[in-house]
């Protein structure tokens, strides 16, 4: 017999915690065979279920909080000596109203002959955490000044951590766009050239866009076209990179995703109107990369605010 606490692990890959866990079942103890053929020591507790199951219970700290709420612990192999169980649990992973559902999931291991149990999360909490990146606290930027007026600005956000499997390198790109009277704004798929279309399809993938660029200012307090402001009949569009993808011409295909952006518009005129596109994605697919060829369904979002 044994007695253990609750566990508490970090959010991240491999995290794992050991405690005391013994049993002695005495003259019922089993063979090798018994183990072989598909017997445990551990009583099925959910018969709807393939497998032996056992229980887990536990609570999420951040994102949505509170309980786990849902969870099954499987066991995937046993002998003699050990015993090992895959496990997944659901959560409420926003601490926005209602649930918003996520996964998460690892391995538990009895060590029979140590009396001891090991817990290790193989699949981390997803919006359990993030990290905040600031157009104010840039790394890098091209050109260096609005000298010229740069029709694309580039600035690097964050650098790549080279302890890490993942490239971290954040990298936004500025570009601008003005109307005239032979150029209006319409909507394209990829915010390039002009079209004659003006309204918006809701579930589609439209961008505003004209044929006329102009250029672009990007510092560290304010962002603007043609100035360091946004005013009425101008543009301004932001694309997101993985790597530098330089000022010669205007990359279309970002790269690099953001789960959580915000933006400071002030000045709005009471004759003035605003409309933002929010470019979505659902997931950058196998590779995690967005952009490429298995990338899920991206659409548009217009917020209008009059």
């Amino acid at each position: 017999n044994g007695n253990g606490t609750h566990e508490t692990l970090a959010n991240v890959l491999n995290a794992s915690a050991t405690g005391a866990f013994g049993y002695n079942i005495g003259a019922d103890a089993h063979t090798a065979a018994f183990y072989t053929g598909g017997g445990s020591d551990f009583v099925d507790q959910n018969a709807a279920l393939a497998g032996v199951q056992i229980g887990l219970s536990g609570t999420i700290t951040g994102g949505g909080g509170g309980n786990v709420l849902t969870s099954e612990v499987t066991l995937a192999s046993e002998t003699l000596t050990s015993a090992t169980f895959n496990f997944t649990f659901t959560y409420d992973k926003d601490p926005a109203a209602g649930v918003q559902t996520g996964t998460a999931g690892g391995t538990l291991v009895f060590d029979k002959a140590a009396d001891t149990y090991t817990i290790n999360l193989t699949d981390p909490l997803e919006g359990f955490s993030f990290d905040v990146i600031h157009t104010s606290e840039l790394l890098s930027k091209e050109p260096t000044s609005n000298t010229g007026h740069p029709q694309i600005v580039l600035e690097r956000l964050q650098a790549d951590d080279p302890d890490t499997p993942d490239d971290e390198d954040f990298y936004v790109q500025f570009t601008g766009n003005a109307i005239n009277r032979a150029n209006p704004f319409g909507l394209t798929t990829n915010g390039e050239g002009s079209s004659a279309d003006t309204t918006f399809t809701v579930g589609g993938h439209e961008m505003v866009s004209n044929a006329n660029e102009t250029w672009v200012s990007a510092t560290q307090s304010t962002n603007g076209v043609a100035g360091d402001t946004i005013q009425k009949e101008e543009l301004l569009t932001l694309r997101f990179f993985n790597s530098n993808v330089g000022i010669q011409s205007e990359a279309t295909t970002p790269t690099a995703t953001a789960g959580t952006m915000a933006i400071k518009f002030d000045g709005i005129g009471n004759s003035e109107d605003l409309m933002l596109i929010l470019d979505l994605i659902d997931k950058n697919g196998a590779d995690n990369i967005a952009g490429t060829a298995d990338d899920n369904a991206t659409i548009t979002r217009a917020v209008y605010v009059s």
